[in-house]
Formats: C-alpha cells, structure tokens, sequence
C-alpha cells in the first residue's frame, strides 16, 4: 500500500507494444562515478491541468498508466507530484539498487490523511505512518510472531476448518444460475480467518442471518482503503473544507474499525481460557514488551484491518484465473489428489510437497500484486541507469508494470505457474528482485506468511474437490483503490469432482 500517483489511459496499451531491455550502470553515488543529472531522466509532463491534477482525479487507472509510460521512456522516467519528485524504475537491476540503498530504516513516505485523523481520533499513528527507530521498534515486537514459520503453522488447522465451512457455504449460495458471486464473499473468509486464528471465535459470516458487527467491520475496512484513495494527494487542512464529506467518512469509517477491534481484543482478554486461547495472538500479547495496553492493541487492529482486503483480493484473483484456465485446474487436481490424505486434511508439511499450489498463488500474485508499487525514499544519493537520484528522492517500483515486461518474463502476460518452478538446472527463468508482492526487506509486509498460508490452503480445498467455471469470459478489470480490486463481477460455477470429499 504506497502512497503514488495515477492517470487513466484505459485504451492506450496496445499488446504489441514491446520493450527493450536497457543495459544499467547501478552504482552508489557518493563513490567516484560519473553520473548524468538528474534532469536528464525522461521526464512525463501532462500540459493540461497537470500532474497533481492528473494524480488527483486518475489515480485508480494507475497501475496501467505506468506501465504505459515505461513501454514509452523505457526502464526509468521521472514525473513531480506537487512539490515532490518521483522517479519510476523497471529493470531488474535497478530495483536491485533501490533495494541494497533503502538503508537501516527504510522509508516510503508518510500519508497526511493518516497522520492528521488519528490526531482527530486521540488515536496512535499507524505503524505504516512511522519511521526510524519507533518504527524498528515496533517491527521488531510484531516480528517475533507473524514472520515465524513455526507459530504461522501452529494455524494450519484453523484455516483449514475456516476454508471447509467457507466452501460449504459458497455451495449454499448458488443464484438460480448457479453461480456464486465471490466478489460479495471473499472479505467474509479472510475475516472468518482472522478471527479464528487470532480470537479463537468466528463472527458470524457464513450465517445466512449474518450479524450485523461483522458486516459493519468489513464494510468500515473498505471504507478507510477507499477514503484514503480520494485523500491521499489533498492537505488535511483543504481536505477538512473542500472535501469535508470524504474527511468525516473517513473519520467514521476509522472509528468504526477502533471501536469494533478493541471490543475484539477486550472479549478475548476476558474470555480467555486454556481451551479457547489462541496460541497466535497470546505469542503477539505476551511475548513482546508493550509500552501501553493501547500500543498493543492499535497494532493488533491494524493487523485485522490491512489483511481482510488484501488477502480476500489475492484469493479471488487466484479463483479467476484458474476458472479461465481449466488445464491449469487439472495439473493442480492431480497433485493435490497426490499428496493431500483421503481425509482431507492438511498436513503440517504439506505446503513442502505442494510445489504447483505454490506456482499457481505465487504467479497469480505476480500478474494482480494487490500492493501495486514497492516505495521506497532515498536515504543516500545513488545511480540509477547513469542518472543521478539525489536523496530524499522517492523511487518507485510498478509492480503491475513490471510482472507484464516481456524483457523481464517471457511471454509475460500469460498465466503460467511453470515460470516458478526451478528447471532442470535448478534455475528460474526470471532473475531477482522481480516479484515484490509483499515488498521486500525490513519493511516488508508484516502479515506476509499468514497471507500465502491463507490463500494456498483455500485453493487447495476448493480445488482437490471442485472444478470451476466462469459464468461468462469477460476478461477482468482491476482498479486501483489503495490495493489491488477486481472491479468487474466474478461469478462462478462450483462443479463437483469425481473424487470429491466430505469437507
């Protein structure tokens, strides 16, 4: 979730258009190297209205817009946004440099609209608002329990009983068509995910008498993505005037997700019991450090809040292009049938053996990142391509951009989950620092492992027992809203497979 610029150019990215792949000269500046000037970067200028303007009113087309714009200037171009400038970088190479320079404290700018409601609220600042030592602070704390592969698995058999009821449900929500709409449905798993692994409880989702908390929470989540997306470019002083309807939805959708998140972590305070506890959220509680009750609890919400719609999105994109591509549907069935037991469930070292599973999630992420640029602002001057990048500068990497670069992948815009499965030699066929879904480095996505763990348990159930089918072949439209959304309907038929299970 970076905070960067857009325009809508939706019928301007003509297939045929290739890339040539540009030779980089990547080096620190500071060292005795010869750079050209920063003003010698390929600049993209909007005559009329501007920049700012464009970056205002455009912004949800923006993932397409860069990738426009390096099919024009190549690898790097420069644009100004108000006062700041921004520099955009496609080539392996060159994101390899923005990286190995991102520094002890890595910084991808702070958003106003963020920093100014929490005030408004008595709120802390959000940890994605922080920077220098608070910021590796607090990363640490978090660290210890969601980037550890052995607490991460301790919840394989919750998400595996969430997905089974998910997919149940699903089954009993076929229209008279029988389709099922998911983009209606996805945020209730990631919730009924969430609140299991984290609370030990279930909120209600999969009810067709749903409670009314649970929608509210959800629809409060998106809520804050969307408000944030019309604020983002606009000073909170002009917001607080001129957009005073978007400034107050935005404070109330944000209360909503405090008040609704420390009634969550107060009741499973209260309530908890040796039987019920939750062996994931009592490793986060009690085995850091909290400066204050209140610091505890503003992380865990945030947690909550920024994995419901990132994860949902990743799992319905994963749906969608696995119902486009029923030959892909079979080879993952077959290794599923493989090396999942008769009874359905999910063994520990199951994600070891799941090597395909794996190059489906991971090629979907590739093709819809949901975070659709990797930010980082200049701690140090350095290189870029023979350019000089002065610091302080921000660099972005386009995410969408750089997964559809034939130079980069072959044949890239095709959805082919062999790219990520090491050849005969051992190699991949794409070099590093490519595929930045969750970023990369200290500032990474925190909820990262809890997120792939998630997504490929959901397809691996769905899949080892149903095929699917898209109720019509309308290619899918993406925008963006802070994240990554579908923002066509994805309707599908669930087919029953011969060897379909019990779940």
């Amino acid at each position: 979730m970076e905070p960067v610029l857009s325009f809508t150019l939706k019928r301007l990215l003509p297939p045929c258009w290739g890339v040539r792949r540009t030779i980089v000269s990547a080096t620190v500046a500071n060292k005795n190297t010869v750079s050209r000037p920063f003003k010698d970067i390929p600049e993209e200028r909007q005559i009329l209205f501007g920049n700012t303007i464009n970056a205002i009113l455009n912004y949800q087309r923006c993932h397409e817009y860069w990738l426009y714009l390096h099919r024009k200037h190549g690898p790097i171009f420069r644009q100004q946004i108000g006062k700041e400038h921004f520099v955009f970088v496609a080539d392996p190479q060159l994101v390899t440099e923005v990286v190995r320079n991102e520094g002890k404290y890595p910084s991808r700018g702070v958003l106003p609209v963020w920093d100014e409601a929490r005030k408004d609220m008595n709120e802390l600042q959000t940890i994605a608002n922080r920077q220098g030592e608070y910021w590796q602070c607090m990363r640490r704390k978090m660290n210890r329990t969601m980037l550890n592969s052995v607490t991460v698995n301790t919840s394989i058999p919750d998400v595996s009983k969430v997905s089974r009821d998910f997919i149940q449900y699903l089954q009993s929500k076929d229209a008279k068509d029988g389709c099922v709409h998911l983009n209606n449905e996805m945020c209730k798993w990631s919730l009924e995910t969430f609140g299991q692994v984290f609370y030990g409880r279930r909120f209600g989702g999969f009810t067709d008498d749903r409670i009314a908390e649970s929608t509210r929470f959800i629809d409060a989540v998106m809520g804050f993505f969307e408000t944030t997306e019309e604020l983002m470019f606009i000073p909170p002083k002009v917001a607080r005037i001129f957009w005073k309807k978007s400034w107050q939805r935005h404070l109330d959708v944000s209360a909503t997700v405090f008040t609704l998140g420390r009634k969550y972590v107060n009741d499973y305070m209260k309530n908890r019991t040796e039987e019920n506890k939750s062996l994931v959220l009592d490793d986060l509680i009690f085995n850091n450090e909290w400066e204050s009750e209140k610091e505890m609890t503003t992380a865990i919400i945030e947690l909550m809040g920024g994995g419901i719609d990132t994860t949902s999105n990743s799992s319905l994109f994963a749906i969608y292009l696995l119902s486009r591509h029923p030959e892909i549907q079979d080879k993952l069935y077959d290794e599923l049938t493989r090396i999942l037991p008769e009874d359905g469930k999910i063994p520990d070292n199951f994600l070891k053996e799941a090597l395909y599973l794996k190059a489906v999630c991971k090629e979907t992420q590739r093709l819809y990142p949901v975070g659709t640029s990797y930010m980082r602002q200049m701690p140090v001057d350095i290189s870029l391509n023979g350019h000089h990048v002065p610091k302080g500068t921000y660099v972005i990497v386009p995410l969408y951009a750089l997964a559809r670069m034939d130079s980069i992948y072959f044949d890239a815009e095709r959805f082919a989950p062999e790219r990520w499965i090491r050849n005969i030699s051992g190699k991949m066929e794409h070099p590093p620092f490519v595929y930045l879904p969750f970023g990369v480095g200290p500032r990474m996505c925190i909820g990262r492992r809890f997120a792939e763990l998630d997504v490929n348990i959901l397809v691996a159930l769905l899949y080892r027992n149903y095929k699917t089918e898209l109720f019509n072949d309308t290619p899918l439209e993406v925008k963006t809203r802070l994240i990554l959304r579908a923002s066509t309907a994805v309707k599908v038929r669930l087919i029953p497979r011969k060897s379909h299970q019990i779940i």
